[in-house]
């Protein structure tokens, strides 16, 4: 299977069977979605070509059409898919907003704790074994951001926490299946070096990343997408 092939069967497909449903997707949600794509792109590409380019990540050079910078052209293509993906899933599951009032422990328990995570990723950067890198990255990439839509989003996801929190467990779900299928097949794969280790075959900062990537699109999405148009 080649990355290509990959991305259309096991990515853009579901993104068409979920654009496709027959109910009424909420105002301004493409807009949404294009914007958050976008930022996902322009975030991840250098972050990613450093993966790349350090040994982390590598590609089966007879499965991909080509490179810009060190990273398949298939790869910034799942950059945008990727929210597409995970954001249709959270808005088909909206429904009315919670009355419920955020608790005010809300907003500082997330905002501390992607803090927390990032500063735990700058320390394995900083004295950890290079098992420890990739995790490192991965939460000194997205800690930051994730507490800065926290400050800015926390009511929004507290508003929707079922969608999100079933959105979330079904795009991890899916993306780790699909992550561990391309790992198999050789589409790329992820340097042992690097990693704290395996569950059934799948790089435990795989399934971190793809976890800690939804979650992005799902705050974003919920962040962005206008009130009056959220249920």
């Amino acid at each position: 299977m080649t990355y290509a092939a990959f991305l259309l069967a096991l990515v853009l497909l579901p993104i068409t069977a979920l654009a496709a449903l027959p109910r009424r997707l909420p105002r301004g949600s493409g807009r949404v979605l294009a914007l958050v794509a976008a930022a996902a792109l322009v975030y991840t590409t250098p972050w990613d070509n450093y993966l790349v380019a350090s040994g982390i990540w590598t590609y089966g050079p007879d499965r991909v059409v080509g490179r810009i910078g060190y990273v398949p052209v298939e790869e910034y293509a799942f950059f945008v898919l990727q929210p597409f993906l995970v954001g249709l899933l959270f808005l088909r599951l909206l429904r009315v907003p919670s009355p419920t009032p955020m608790p005010p422990y809300w907003r500082p328990v997330l905002v501390g704790g992607w803090l927390a995570a990032a500063g735990a990723g700058a320390a394995m950067l900083a004295v950890g074994p290079d098992s420890t890198r990739y995790a490192g990255l991965i939460l000194a990439w997205a800690g930051p951001l994730l507490a800065g839509l926290s400050v800015l989003g926390a009511r929004h996801v507290w508003q929707h926490r079922r969608a999100a929190a079933i959105a979330l467990a079904g795009a991890s779900l899916y993306l780790w299946a699909i992550d561990r299928l391309a790992i198999g097949v050789g589409i790329w794969s992820i340097a042992p070096r690097f990693s704290l280790g395996t569950v059934l075959g799948l790089p435990v900062e795989e399934a971190l990343f793809f976890s800690v990537t939804s979650w992005l699109c799902i705050q974003a999405v919920a962040m962005l997408l206008p009130e009056s148009e959220s249920t």
